[in-house]
């Protein structure tokens, strides 16, 4: 079984009145998803339940609620997953890289489906997303769909629509995810319409949606809290932090320049770690838990946890690429490949 399942999603989901009355039983028996494997004899799970205090027939319908709910997910997590990214609506805050974003976005929807393809909407001369971010993004496998206006609207939108139509009937046969990153309400009717077919599921990741948009699709997720794990809150000073050392640059063009901090962050307190030993100790702290059974680590994967674990002193982009080069330049750690591939490790 796909062990990022929960019984507390089942739980959650299932309308079964016997699995609402028993629920505290089940939790006091830590049951899980493979208490309810599929391959394991009803009756012997129904004979457990049934000591932990359930009666037999409610346990029996728990067992078979439960058995074709991790069944159906089960199947689910394993089925491709194409994601559609409306990047005009939904921005890449200026402290993260193209690279960072992606493997935040690929972590939390790994339970969701197999990921075959990224496919990213924006209006190359707009400048919504900058080259180096665009290049992070196309080095890592994602597809850079330019979406010109040429005064028109919605360009992205109908672009969207057809491109997820078009999978929907390559897919037909087998099934697919379908994740939509987008607030926008023009998704609504098409993902109440593919909500109705068996055999697909879809995703919507956005921010500040309407309640009509969250109710359309199979499952809903923060762009911010769920994907970036992160608080938004736009730099009202219009200062962003350009170096190291704590200096600060006016915001010239504010579309571009746009930036989410943690609520509690004071923008100009970062600092980066300038002595040797005190890399060193980072850098084995850091790699020694993200490289077990592997002494190779993304590039990519280094640079969310930098910031995941320290968010005061690595919330920007800036700081934790110069941290990591200053290691580098001091033979504390070596580097290789290039792109979505580029590692790290311990010297």
């Amino acid at each position: 079984m796909n062990n990022t399942l929960k019984i507390e999603d089942w739980l959650e989901f299932t309308t079964l009145p016997s699995a609402k009355k028993y629920e505290k039983e089940l939790m006091e028996m830590m049951v899980s998803d493979e208490t309810f494997r599929h391959d394991r004899d009803s009756n012997e799970i129904t004979e457990l339940l049934h000591q932990g205090g359930i009666p037999k027939l409610a346990a029996s319908d728990i067992v078979h609620n439960a058995k074709r709910y991790f069944r159906k997910q089960h199947e689910l997590s394993s089925a491709p997953l194409a994601i559609f990214w409306d990047a005009e609506n939904i921005h890449i805050p200026k402290n993260l890289s193209g690279l960072e974003v992606l493997t935040l976005l690929r972590s939390t929807l790994q339970p969701f489906g197999n990921i075959v393809q990224v496919n990213v909407y924006l209006d190359i001369m707009e400048k919504s997303i900058s080259t180096e971010k665009r290049s992070e993004l196309q080095q890592s496998g994602c597809h850079i769909i330019d979406t010109p206006h040429f005064n028109r609207k919605e360009v992205a939108d109908k672009m969207i629509i057809v491109d997820a139509l078009l999978y929907l009937v390559k897919s037909r046969e087998d099934g697919a995810t379908l994740c939509f990153i987008t607030g926008d309400q023009d998704y609504t009717y098409l993902l109440s319409q593919i909500k109705a077919l068996k055999s697909f599921r879809t995703i919507l990741v956005c921010q500040n949606a309407t309640n009509v948009l969250r109710s359309s699709p199979d499952h809903v997720l923060s762009w911010y809290d769920d994907v970036l794990k992160i608080a938004p809150r736009k730099v009202k000073d219009k200062i962003v932090l350009r170096s190291s050392f704590g200096l600060g640059k006016k915001i010239q063009n504010p579309k571009e320049e746009e930036e989410y901090v943690s609520p509690d962050e004071d923008v100009m307190s970062i600092v980066s770690i300038d002595h040797d030993e005190e890399r060193r100790k980072l850098f084995v702290k850091l790699l020694g838990d993200l490289s077990i059974g592997d002494p190779f680590v993304k590039r990519s994967v280094v640079g969310v946890a930098l910031m995941k674990r320290y968010p005061q002193k690595f919330n920007y982009a800036q700081v934790r690429k110069d941290t990591v080069q200053k290691a580098l330049d001091d033979g504390i750690i070596v580097s290789g490949g290039t792109g979505g591939n580029a590692w790290i490790r311990f010297n």
